[in-house]
Protein backbone atom coordinates (compact mmCIF):
# COMPACT_ATOMS: atom_id res chain seq x y z
CA UNK A 1 0.00 0.00 0.00
CA UNK A 2 1.31 3.46 -0.84
CA UNK A 3 2.70 5.54 1.98
CA UNK A 4 0.53 8.33 3.35
CA UNK A 5 3.70 10.44 3.45
CA UNK A 6 4.13 10.25 -0.31
CA UNK A 7 4.38 13.69 -1.94
CA UNK A 8 1.23 15.27 -3.32
CA UNK A 9 1.07 16.13 -7.00
CA UNK A 10 -1.70 18.63 -7.53
CA UNK A 11 0.75 21.33 -8.69
CA UNK A 12 3.26 19.15 -10.54
CA UNK A 13 3.51 19.37 -14.31
CA UNK A 14 3.66 16.30 -16.52
CA UNK A 15 7.16 17.12 -17.76
CA UNK A 16 8.37 17.31 -14.14
CA UNK A 17 7.02 13.84 -13.46
CA UNK A 18 8.70 12.55 -16.61
CA UNK A 19 12.04 13.81 -15.32
CA UNK A 20 11.42 11.98 -12.04
CA UNK A 21 10.49 8.84 -13.93
CA UNK A 22 13.69 8.97 -15.99
CA UNK A 23 15.71 9.32 -12.81
CA UNK A 24 13.99 6.30 -11.29
CA UNK A 25 14.55 4.16 -14.39
CA UNK A 26 18.24 5.04 -14.25
CA UNK A 27 18.43 4.31 -10.52
CA UNK A 28 16.70 0.94 -10.90
CA UNK A 29 19.11 0.04 -13.69
CA UNK A 30 22.08 0.92 -11.47
CA UNK A 31 20.87 -0.89 -8.37
CA UNK A 32 19.54 -4.14 -9.91
CA UNK A 33 22.85 -5.88 -9.12
CA UNK A 34 23.13 -4.28 -5.68
CA UNK A 35 23.81 -6.93 -3.04
CA UNK A 36 23.15 -4.66 -0.06
CA UNK A 37 19.64 -5.60 1.12
CA UNK A 38 19.25 -2.31 3.02
CA UNK A 39 19.80 -0.29 -0.14
CA UNK A 40 17.43 -2.50 -2.10
CA UNK A 41 14.76 -2.02 0.56
CA UNK A 42 15.23 1.76 0.44
CA UNK A 43 14.81 1.69 -3.33
CA UNK A 44 11.63 -0.35 -3.05
CA UNK A 45 10.11 2.06 -0.52
CA UNK A 46 11.06 5.04 -2.69
CA UNK A 47 9.62 3.37 -5.75
CA UNK A 48 6.30 2.79 -3.96
CA UNK A 49 6.09 6.51 -3.28
CA UNK A 50 6.95 7.25 -6.91
CA UNK A 51 4.17 4.98 -8.17
CA UNK A 52 1.79 6.66 -5.74
CA UNK A 53 2.67 10.02 -7.28
CA UNK A 54 1.97 8.67 -10.74
CA UNK A 55 -1.39 7.21 -9.78
CA UNK A 56 -2.46 10.43 -8.05
CA UNK A 57 -1.48 12.65 -10.98
CA UNK A 58 -2.50 10.73 -14.09
CA UNK A 59 -5.90 9.53 -12.99
CA UNK A 60 -8.17 10.52 -10.09
CA UNK A 61 -8.58 7.35 -8.05
CA UNK A 62 -10.88 6.09 -5.36
CA UNK A 63 -9.61 7.72 -2.18
CA UNK A 64 -10.04 4.43 -0.35
CA UNK A 65 -7.07 3.10 -2.33
CA UNK A 66 -4.86 5.83 -0.87
CA UNK A 67 -6.25 6.38 2.59
CA UNK A 68 -7.50 3.02 3.82
CA UNK A 69 -5.91 1.73 7.01
CA UNK A 70 -4.55 -1.78 7.35
CA UNK A 71 -6.84 -2.83 10.14
CA UNK A 72 -6.17 -6.13 11.92
CA UNK A 73 -9.00 -8.66 12.08
CA UNK A 74 -11.39 -8.69 14.97
CA UNK A 75 -10.08 -10.39 18.10
CA UNK A 76 -12.40 -13.35 17.70
CA UNK A 77 -11.07 -13.88 14.15
CA UNK A 78 -7.37 -14.03 15.05
CA UNK A 79 -5.23 -15.67 12.38
CA UNK A 80 -5.83 -16.62 8.76
CA UNK A 81 -4.61 -19.99 7.48
CA UNK A 82 -2.87 -20.15 4.09
CA UNK A 83 -2.04 -23.83 3.75
CA UNK A 84 -2.62 -23.69 -0.01
CA UNK A 85 0.37 -21.37 -0.62
CA UNK A 86 2.67 -24.34 -1.11
CA UNK A 87 4.35 -24.29 2.29
CA UNK A 88 5.73 -27.25 4.22
CA UNK A 89 2.80 -29.13 5.75
CA UNK A 90 4.81 -30.35 8.72
CA UNK A 91 3.98 -27.96 11.60
CA UNK A 92 7.25 -28.90 13.31
CA UNK A 93 9.01 -26.81 10.64
CA UNK A 94 6.93 -23.69 11.36
CA UNK A 95 7.95 -20.56 13.24
CA UNK A 96 6.46 -17.15 14.13
CA UNK A 97 7.76 -13.88 12.63
CA UNK A 98 6.39 -10.31 12.39
CA UNK A 99 4.42 -9.49 9.25
CA UNK A 100 6.35 -7.40 6.73
CA UNK A 101 3.54 -5.00 5.89
CA UNK A 102 2.29 -4.60 9.43
CA UNK A 103 4.95 -5.49 12.03
CA UNK A 104 2.37 -5.10 14.81
CA UNK A 105 0.86 -8.38 13.60
CA UNK A 106 2.44 -11.82 13.31
CA UNK A 107 2.47 -14.67 10.83
CA UNK A 108 3.57 -18.30 10.68
CA UNK A 109 6.10 -19.38 8.04
CA UNK A 110 7.80 -22.67 7.25
CA UNK A 111 11.53 -23.48 7.09
CA UNK A 112 11.72 -21.74 3.69
CA UNK A 113 9.76 -18.65 4.84
CA UNK A 114 6.63 -19.60 2.85
CA UNK A 115 3.46 -18.29 4.49
CA UNK A 116 1.43 -20.80 6.51
CA UNK A 117 -0.88 -18.34 8.32
CA UNK A 118 -0.99 -14.62 9.06
CA UNK A 119 -2.90 -11.81 10.81
CA UNK A 120 -2.23 -12.84 14.44
CA UNK A 121 -2.54 -10.07 17.04
CA UNK A 122 0.11 -11.56 19.32
CA UNK A 123 3.13 -13.80 19.01
CA UNK A 124 1.64 -16.01 21.74
CA UNK A 125 -1.52 -16.63 19.70
CA UNK A 126 0.54 -17.68 16.67
CA UNK A 127 2.74 -19.96 18.77
CA UNK A 128 -0.37 -21.56 20.23
CA UNK A 129 -1.65 -22.17 16.69
CA UNK A 130 1.57 -24.02 15.88
CA UNK A 131 1.29 -26.09 19.06
CA UNK A 132 -2.33 -26.98 18.24
CA UNK A 133 -1.37 -27.89 14.66
CA UNK A 134 1.38 -30.22 15.88
CA UNK A 135 -1.08 -31.96 18.17
CA UNK A 136 -3.63 -32.31 15.37
CA UNK A 137 -0.97 -33.52 12.91
CA UNK A 138 0.02 -36.25 15.30
CA UNK A 139 -3.64 -37.19 15.35
CA UNK A 140 -3.90 -37.24 11.54
CA UNK A 141 -4.96 -33.78 10.33
CA UNK A 142 -5.63 -33.40 6.59
CA UNK A 143 -3.72 -30.38 5.27
CA UNK A 144 -4.05 -31.21 1.57
CA UNK A 145 -4.59 -28.00 -0.48
CA UNK A 146 -7.98 -27.72 -2.17
CA UNK A 147 -8.16 -28.86 -5.81
CA UNK A 148 -7.75 -26.36 -8.62
CA UNK A 149 -11.11 -24.82 -9.58
CA UNK A 150 -12.84 -25.88 -12.77
CA UNK A 151 -13.13 -23.40 -15.67
CA UNK A 152 -16.53 -22.45 -17.03
CA UNK A 153 -16.88 -18.76 -16.36
CA UNK A 154 -18.56 -16.17 -18.56
CA UNK A 155 -16.95 -12.81 -17.79
CA UNK A 156 -13.68 -14.62 -17.05
CA UNK A 157 -12.40 -18.13 -17.81
CA UNK A 158 -13.34 -19.25 -14.28
CA UNK A 159 -16.43 -18.42 -12.19
CA UNK A 160 -15.57 -15.60 -9.78
CA UNK A 161 -15.68 -16.42 -6.06
CA UNK A 162 -15.31 -12.81 -4.98
CA UNK A 163 -16.28 -9.30 -5.97
CA UNK A 164 -14.11 -7.79 -8.71
CA UNK A 165 -11.09 -5.78 -7.63
CA UNK A 166 -11.12 -2.70 -9.86
CA UNK A 167 -7.94 -1.43 -11.49
CA UNK A 168 -6.28 2.00 -11.37
CA UNK A 169 -4.99 3.54 -14.60
CA UNK A 170 -1.65 5.20 -15.25
CA UNK A 171 -1.30 7.04 -18.55
CA UNK A 172 -1.39 7.33 -21.41
CA UNK A 173 2.09 8.79 -21.10
CA UNK A 174 5.65 8.23 -22.32
CA UNK A 175 7.82 5.34 -21.17
CA UNK A 176 11.55 6.00 -21.06
CA UNK A 177 13.98 3.09 -21.00
CA UNK A 178 17.17 2.90 -18.93
CA UNK A 179 18.77 0.99 -21.80
CA UNK A 180 18.52 4.01 -24.07
CA UNK A 181 15.89 2.43 -26.30
CA UNK A 182 13.60 4.91 -28.07
CA UNK A 183 10.72 5.96 -25.76
CA UNK A 184 7.25 4.46 -26.24
CA UNK A 185 3.74 5.66 -25.62
CA UNK A 186 2.36 3.54 -22.80
CA UNK A 187 -0.70 2.90 -20.66
CA UNK A 188 -1.20 0.67 -17.61
CA UNK A 189 -3.97 -0.76 -15.46
CA UNK A 190 -2.93 -1.83 -11.95
CA UNK A 191 -4.41 -3.71 -9.00
CA UNK A 192 -2.51 -3.96 -5.71
CA UNK A 193 -3.05 -5.78 -2.40
CA UNK A 194 -4.35 -9.04 -3.94
CA UNK A 195 -4.73 -11.51 -1.07
CA UNK A 196 -6.30 -14.39 -3.01
CA UNK A 197 -4.33 -17.63 -3.36
CA UNK A 198 -6.02 -18.50 -6.69
CA UNK A 199 -7.18 -15.67 -8.94
CA UNK A 200 -7.78 -14.46 -12.47
CA UNK A 201 -6.88 -11.13 -14.06
CA UNK A 202 -9.32 -10.30 -16.86
CA UNK A 203 -9.17 -7.49 -19.42
CA UNK A 204 -11.42 -6.55 -22.32
CA UNK A 205 -9.87 -4.56 -25.15
CA UNK A 206 -10.77 -2.94 -28.45
CA UNK A 207 -7.63 -2.79 -30.58
CA UNK A 208 -8.81 0.32 -32.40
CA UNK A 209 -5.62 2.41 -32.61
CA UNK A 210 -2.61 2.84 -34.88
CA UNK A 211 0.70 1.30 -33.84
CA UNK A 212 4.25 2.63 -34.08
CA UNK A 213 5.57 -0.94 -34.03
CA UNK A 214 4.58 -4.46 -32.98
CA UNK A 215 4.48 -5.05 -29.23
CA UNK A 216 2.67 -7.12 -26.60
CA UNK A 217 -0.42 -6.85 -24.48
CA UNK A 218 1.35 -7.75 -21.25
CA UNK A 219 -0.34 -9.16 -18.13
CA UNK A 220 1.86 -9.34 -15.04
CA UNK A 221 0.77 -11.20 -11.90
CA UNK A 222 1.72 -13.87 -9.36
CA UNK A 223 3.93 -11.63 -7.20
CA UNK A 224 4.92 -7.97 -6.92
CA UNK A 225 6.71 -5.47 -9.15
CA UNK A 226 9.48 -4.31 -6.83
CA UNK A 227 9.44 -7.13 -4.28
CA UNK A 228 9.16 -10.79 -5.20
CA UNK A 229 9.06 -10.29 -8.97
CA UNK A 230 6.18 -11.67 -11.03
CA UNK A 231 5.16 -13.52 -14.18
CA UNK A 232 5.00 -11.50 -17.42
CA UNK A 233 2.62 -13.11 -19.91
CA UNK A 234 2.19 -11.84 -23.45
CA UNK A 235 -0.23 -11.59 -26.36
CA UNK A 236 1.52 -10.09 -29.39
CA UNK A 237 -0.36 -7.32 -31.20
CA UNK A 238 0.39 -8.14 -34.87
CA UNK A 239 0.62 -11.94 -34.83
CA UNK A 240 -1.34 -12.96 -31.74
CA UNK A 241 1.69 -14.93 -30.51
CA UNK A 242 1.09 -16.11 -26.93
CA UNK A 243 3.54 -17.01 -24.21
CA UNK A 244 4.47 -17.03 -20.54
CA UNK A 245 7.47 -15.15 -19.17
CA UNK A 246 9.09 -13.94 -15.96
CA UNK A 247 10.34 -10.69 -14.47
CA UNK A 248 12.20 -11.86 -11.37
CA UNK A 249 14.03 -8.59 -10.75
CA UNK A 250 12.85 -5.36 -12.41
CA UNK A 251 13.72 -4.44 -15.12
CA UNK A 252 15.16 -7.86 -16.12
CA UNK A 253 12.49 -9.69 -18.12
CA UNK A 254 12.50 -12.99 -20.01
CA UNK A 255 9.44 -13.25 -22.29
CA UNK A 256 8.02 -16.34 -24.05
CA UNK A 257 9.83 -18.81 -21.78
CA UNK A 258 6.85 -21.09 -22.41
CA UNK A 259 5.55 -20.61 -25.95
CA UNK A 260 1.90 -20.85 -26.94
CA UNK A 261 0.29 -20.66 -30.38
CA UNK A 262 0.00 -17.61 -32.61
CA UNK A 263 -3.72 -16.92 -32.92
CA UNK A 264 -3.70 -14.14 -35.53
CA UNK A 265 -3.59 -10.36 -35.87
CA UNK A 266 -5.49 -8.60 -33.08
CA UNK A 267 -5.71 -5.21 -34.83
CA UNK A 268 -9.25 -3.98 -35.43
CA UNK A 269 -10.71 -6.60 -33.08
CA UNK A 270 -12.50 -6.50 -29.75
CA UNK A 271 -11.61 -9.35 -27.41
CA UNK A 272 -11.10 -10.54 -23.83
CA UNK A 273 -7.75 -11.67 -22.51
CA UNK A 274 -7.03 -13.23 -19.11
CA UNK A 275 -4.29 -14.82 -17.05
CA UNK A 276 -4.58 -16.91 -13.89
CA UNK A 277 -2.31 -17.71 -10.98
CA UNK A 278 -2.54 -20.70 -8.62
CA UNK A 279 -0.27 -20.21 -5.61
CA UNK A 280 0.04 -23.80 -4.33
CA UNK A 281 1.17 -25.18 -7.71
CA UNK A 282 2.92 -21.98 -8.88
CA UNK A 283 0.93 -22.29 -12.09
CA UNK A 284 -0.10 -19.58 -14.53
CA UNK A 285 -2.37 -19.77 -17.58
CA UNK A 286 -3.17 -17.51 -20.55
CA UNK A 287 -6.71 -17.44 -21.97
CA UNK A 288 -8.40 -15.52 -24.83
CA UNK A 289 -11.97 -14.97 -25.96
CA UNK A 290 -12.62 -13.43 -29.39
CA UNK A 291 -16.38 -13.86 -29.11
CA UNK A 292 -16.40 -17.64 -29.48
CA UNK A 293 -15.86 -18.57 -25.84
CA UNK A 294 -12.83 -18.79 -23.58
CA UNK A 295 -9.87 -20.81 -24.91
CA UNK A 296 -6.77 -21.71 -22.92
CA UNK A 297 -3.79 -20.91 -25.16
CA UNK A 298 -0.89 -21.88 -22.89
CA UNK A 299 -0.13 -22.85 -19.29
CA UNK A 300 2.98 -23.46 -17.23
CA UNK A 301 4.15 -24.58 -13.79
CA UNK A 302 7.36 -23.12 -12.32
CA UNK A 303 7.88 -21.10 -15.51
CA UNK A 304 11.58 -20.41 -15.93
CA UNK A 305 12.14 -22.23 -12.61
CA UNK A 306 10.89 -19.03 -11.00
CA UNK A 307 8.75 -19.07 -7.86
CA UNK A 308 7.77 -15.61 -6.55
CA UNK A 309 6.68 -15.55 -2.92
CA UNK A 310 4.71 -12.62 -1.56
CA UNK A 311 2.24 -11.93 1.24
CA UNK A 312 0.07 -10.10 -1.27
CA UNK A 313 0.22 -9.93 -5.07
CA UNK A 314 -0.14 -7.23 -7.70
CA UNK A 315 -1.54 -7.22 -11.25
CA UNK A 316 -0.62 -5.01 -14.17
CA UNK A 317 -1.87 -4.72 -17.73
CA UNK A 318 0.82 -2.89 -19.71
CA UNK A 319 0.49 -1.76 -23.31
CA UNK A 320 3.38 -0.04 -25.13
CA UNK A 321 3.98 1.04 -28.72
CA UNK A 322 0.75 2.71 -29.87
CA UNK A 323 1.41 5.54 -32.33
CA UNK A 324 -0.43 8.54 -30.88
CA UNK A 325 -0.02 9.40 -27.19
CA UNK A 326 -3.68 10.13 -26.53
CA UNK A 327 -5.08 7.36 -28.73
CA UNK A 328 -4.23 4.05 -27.04
CA UNK A 329 -6.29 0.90 -27.62
CA UNK A 330 -9.57 1.12 -25.71
CA UNK A 331 -9.43 -0.69 -22.37
CA UNK A 332 -13.05 -1.59 -21.71
CA UNK A 333 -12.42 -3.48 -18.48
CA UNK A 334 -9.54 -4.66 -16.29
CA UNK A 335 -10.16 -6.45 -12.99
CA UNK A 336 -9.12 -9.28 -10.68
CA UNK A 337 -11.25 -11.86 -8.86
CA UNK A 338 -10.74 -14.91 -6.69
CA UNK A 339 -11.41 -18.27 -8.37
Amino acid sequence: MASKDAPKTEHLKLEDLEKVRQEFEKKIHEIKSESDETKRKELSEAYDKFRYVNFRYWEPVDETLDDKDEKPPEKDEDGRWQLDKGGNKDPKTWKVVPMLRNPNLFKIVDDKNVNIADLYHTKENAEKAIKDAIEKAEGGIDVTPPPQPEPGGDEGPYPAKSAKMASVQRGPTQRNYASGKKPDNTIEKNVKEIEFTDYQAVVELANDCDWAHDDNFSIKLGGTHMGSGWFDNSLEVYTGRTGLGVEPDHPDTDLFVVKGPSIGDTRGKRFKYACTYFTASNKTELWTNFGDGWKKQVEGVDVGKFHPKSEVDEFQLRIDGFKERNKPPTIIAAWVSEI
